[in-house]
């Protein structure tokens, strides 16, 4: 309707709480705030249009509720369906429909190139043509109660048609007396073991059916999923996750599961600590994935719809058009990053990992490169550039077959490699190779939260020759020698003193004392010995 007035408040305020509406006739259908607001699947039953002659949004409940409890429910009062009154001799201008907003689920989904959710899908018997078998049982998962007690089970049947095969799910509730043929309690799948891996602080894989939930248990996850498909899951399932560390959403490459990511998402917040949104690196869900020889930590974030990866490649294959194929070459390696960005960090890390040699370019502050990648086609980060070959997105077996191919280049013969003429310019020396070492893991581990500060509650209960406990000092080793780069050079008496205290430790370097960062000796005082010999073992050895 206008721009600005009731509707506009009223269908927006309603969008924000419930989702999109759907038109039907002279309404548009939401789900109810007061009694449909629970994230769950339903019939909505809040009917919402215009009465231009009383210059007036209705808002009617066919449920039963009050017009009162509708608006209450999304922040609002009866006033706000009133339009404000026109000044004498102007005329209201004709309400016109609402422009519709894609929603962030279709905004994804857009993004992914996956065609849009069907509202309405065609019969089986249009989509598949004649049935030539009947519905056959293929398998059966109990859902149990906390206590292992079953509450009921979901029957699989599979049936053969002229196009191909369909499947559907019956639900049936545990009773004394044997089987209702009803729906039973809104628990998760495997609740027992859910239970005990979030109390032991696992990482949670919610997923959509109960086969992948099988399948990835198999594989050594923690799984659970619902019962009644993508649409079925409900805030009631929701609080038997309260309390997880981590849950991470593992959605069907199609609409109705980015839907139910949102939906899922939405009952979280504020249940469990942090949410991801992954799908299948190969076909479209996690049974696909595993079949596929995968791993979890080969699961893809899906842009848009995961916290941490806001916007995705501009195409799908995540190639420039006509991206020659990789061969041997002496081009170095260009990552095109920006911040908050899980792709660019898993691109970085691989790289790492690997041993390949590469630049970063921060696209947020390179405004010439981010024009160029985007006339060659690329609208978000990252990407990776070698020579003529570029491609975008995390591409696991493409960095690895770049990082093999590239030849490095040989020093110049009339330049020998410096030797160091001193023991301060050999620590310079081992100084800088620690940074070229741990600079890369160390950028990645701060960005994403992984490394406490030395000496914090969170680092004390690390184990000692954890990575993140290493890294941890590491960091304030290159902090203080930062500071000591900078600082004034000692007075005279001061190189007696260290001397002198390099003949009760000879293993210590022969630098004068500086002035350095507090809070770098605070955290290196904490760190126990036992913890600080197993990092010198991972300091490269200098170049002679």
């Amino acid at each position: 309707m206008a721009d600005k007035g009731s509707w506009a408040t009223i269908t927006g305020a309603l969008s924000l709480k419930v989702g999109e509406g759907r038109p039907a006739g002279s309404w548009t259908r939401f789900c109810c705030p007061a009694h449909e607001g629970d994230g769950g699947h339903h019939k909505p039953s809040l009917g919402v249009k215009y009465d231009s002659a009383k210059q007036r949004t209705v808002v009617h409940c066919f449920a039963g509720c009050s017009d009162e409890a509708v608006l209450d429910a999304i922040g609002l009062r009866v006033r706000d369906m009133f339009d404000r009154k026109l000044e004498p001799g102007k005329k209201r201008p004709t309400p016109i429909p609402q422009q519709r907003t894609l929603s962030v689920a279709d905004r994804a989904i857009a993004a992914a190139g996956l065609p849009p959710l069907e509202r309405k899908g065609p019969k089986v018997a249009d989509k598949l043509g004649e049935q030539l078998t009947a519905w056959k049982t293929v398998a059966q998962y109990l859902y149990r109660h906390a206590d292992g007690t079953v509450a009921g089970k979901v029957i699989r049947r599979e049936a053969t048609f002229a196009k191909g095969r369909d499947k559907d799910f019956r639900q049936r509730k545990a009773t004394a007396t044997g089987w209702e043929y009803t729906a039973f309690d809104k628990i998760p799948y495997r609740l027992p073991e859910l239970l005990d891996a979030i109390a032991a602080g696992r990482t949670i894989y919610l997923v959509e059916g109960e086969k992948d939930a099988d399948n990835g248990a198999a594989a050594g996850a923690d799984t659970t999923t619902n019962a009644g498909g993508a649409a079925a899951w409900t805030a009631a399932h929701a609080q038997y996750l309260r309390g997880a560390r981590r849950v991470v959403i593992v959605v069907d490459r199609d609409a109705a599961g980015y839907h139910r990511a949102v939906r899922v998402m939405a009952t979280l917040v504020g249940l469990v600590g942090e949410i991801r949104v992954v799908e299948a690196r190969t076909g479209k869900d996690l049974t696909n994935h595993l079949a596929a020889g995968h791993g979890f930590a080969d699961l893809v974030p899906v842009p848009l719809l995961d916290p941490r990866t806001p916007f995705a490649p501009a195409r799908q294959s995540g190639e420039a058009v006509n991206a020659p194929a990789i061969e041997n070459t002496s081009t170095s390696i260009t990552v095109y990053t920006k911040s908050d960005c899980v792709q660019c960090d898993a691109t970085k890390n691989m790289l790492d990992r690997i041993g390949a040699p590469y630049r970063v370019v921060e696209l947020e502050a390179d405004p010439a490169s981010r024009a160029r990648l985007k006339e060659l086609g690329f609208m978000a980060a990252p990407v990776v550039e070698a020579g003529e070959i570029r491609f975008a997105g995390f591409r696991p077996e493409r960095l690895k077959a770049l990082a093999s191919n590239i030849r490095p280049e040989p020093p110049p013969l009339s330049q020998p490699s410096p030797q160091p003429q001193s023991t301060a310019e050999s620590d310079a020396v081992d100084l800088d190779a620690v940074r070229q070492w741990a600079a890369p893991y160390l950028r990645s581990a701060q960005r994403r939260g992984d490394i406490p500060a030395v000496g914090s509650p969170a680092w004390v209960a690390l184990p000692n020759g954890d990575p993140r406990k290493t890294g941890a000092i590491v960091q304030a080793a290159l902090d203080q020698a930062t500071a000591a780069a900078i600082a004034p050079a000692p007075a005279r008496s001061a190189f007696d003193q260290v001397i002198q205290r390099s003949t009760n430790a000879a293993a210590a370097p022969l630098t004068p004392p500086v002035r350095t960062d507090a809070s770098s000796q605070r955290a290196l005082a904490a760190a126990p010995a036992d913890h600080l010999a197993p990092a010198r073992q991972h300091v490269p050895a200098r170049t002679r």
